[in-house]
């Protein structure tokens, strides 16, 4: 932190930090949590915390098990309304002179004008803003209107002090359109980050030869399952259960949904497939510790917190070169990378990877190193923000 930001800190400056925190899970709330944490953070700012999750601790469909129900956007509705509610309240009673906005996806998508909201409430304030691009959606999707690709370019982008984006590509991608649009909004680029050593295994892996365990493949099986190809996975599964009869490997999946365990009783496989619930803290860590391989044949990520999670426990991966993905592990050296939907290749990963304890294991060192050398939540990650926010105006309020 420069010498600016300590003259103007003779107090702590106000900063709200609007984003999913726990009891909330999920990469969002991961980095809020340590950003709230971070003493560097804390010896310059007050946090004042606004949770953005509706219902941090449960999903709709487990709430009132009503997923298709008519009544499922009036509640959502509701909540939200609840949330704006209280931010204004948070704005009202503390009068932060920093505002950081965390979404998904705050260019697009159902959270566009709550964002939008936020934003425009916290700038009437004279509030200087920050938001946080924590997902996959560039402005200019297909999912987005020309009124609402109208009001980022001339409103939105305009009202935004700092944009954090979560790897280069992305950041290049914005930051050409910030430049030919002639604004000043400054942009930088934070990854998510894992704690090695608390996901680091102790135990050696591929002793399968001493013991007759049999190999665990991981994968994630949550709301977005589908998106991350956890029923590819399942149909690559059966497959392979009914070529070999009795196939030396189980696959444990993490979050099940109801849907998901359903397609595993469809398919006849429960006797190699294990459904695990959310599992957090010394649960999820000790989850890692008994992979072998995690796969992650996702569709579309953002910057997954699972692959990291994985990468730091020494799990071999197959996953694809989607989005942030591509930038994180290589394939051959730190995973094997296949195309998204391709099944085939999915499975003559799988089976390499099985049938293979060399290779599983360089694949999972050479993980564990990228997460090491660039990913460790104990390395300066959080200086490209100290410094935007030592750039940032100065707004001064009394205390």
């Amino acid at each position: 932190m420069s010498e600016r930001l300590r003259k103007n800190g003779s107090r702590r400056r106000r900063l709200l930090l609007a984003s999913a925190w726990p009891p909330a899970v999920g990469g969002a709330a991961t980095f809020t949590e340590r950003l709230a944490s971070n003493e560097e953070i804390l010896r310059h700012f007050e946090i004042i915390a606004h949770q953005t999750i509706k219902r941090p601790s449960l999903a709709f469909r487990e709430d009132w098990g009503m997923l298709k129900s008519r009544w499922v956007p009036l509640l959502k509705g509701l909540s939200t309304t609840k949330n704006i509610v209280r931010y204004v309240a948070l704005l009202a009673r503390h009068r932060p002179e920093v505002v950081q906005i965390h979404y998904n996806s705050p260019f697009a998508g159902p959270r566009f004008w709550e964002a939008a909201f936020y934003l425009v409430v916290a700038r009437a304030i004279g509030a200087v803003t920050v938001v946080r691009h924590g997902g996959l959606d560039h402005f200019q999707d297909s999912g987005n209107t020309q009124l609402r690709q109208f009001l980022i370019r001339n409103a939105y982008c305009r009202w935004i002090s700092g944009l954090v984006l979560q790897w280069e590509g992305l950041r290049e991608s914005y930051a050409d359109w910030i430049r030919t649009a002639g604004l000043t909004t400054k942009t930088i680029t934070i990854p998510n980050t894992v704690d090695v050593d608390a996901f680091r295994c102790t135990t050696p892996r591929g002793a399968t030869e001493q013991d007759n365990r049999l190999l665990t493949i991981g994968c994630i099986a949550g709301p977005e399952g589908r998106r991350k190809g956890a029923y590819d996975l399942l149909q690559v599964v059966a497959q392979m259960k009914r070529r070999s009869g009795k196939p030396e490997f189980k696959l444990s999946a993490l979050a099940a949904e109801p849907e998901f365990i359903r397609a595993v009783d469809e398919r006849d496989v429960g006797s190699i497939v294990e459904c695990k619930p959310v599992l957090t803290g010394d649960d999820k860590r000790r989850w890692y510790s008994q992979l072998d391989i995690f796969a992650l044949p996702t569709y579309r990520e953002g910057f997954p917190n699972s692959l990291l999670e994985a990468m730091a426990a020494g799990c071999a991966i197959v996953t694809t070169p989607v989005d942030a993905i591509s930038s994180v592990v290589y394939d051959e050296q730190s995973a094997l990378i296949i195309e998204p939907g391709d099944t085939d290749a999915l499975e003559k990963a799988l089976v390499r990877l099985l049938g293979d304890d060399t290779l599983r294991r360089a694949l999972g060192e050479g993980a564990l190193a990228r997460a090491s050398g660039h990913y460790d939540v104990r390395s300066n990650w959080l200086r490209p923000l100290l410094d935007l926010l030592d750039e940032l105006p100065v707004i001064h309020r009394s205390a």
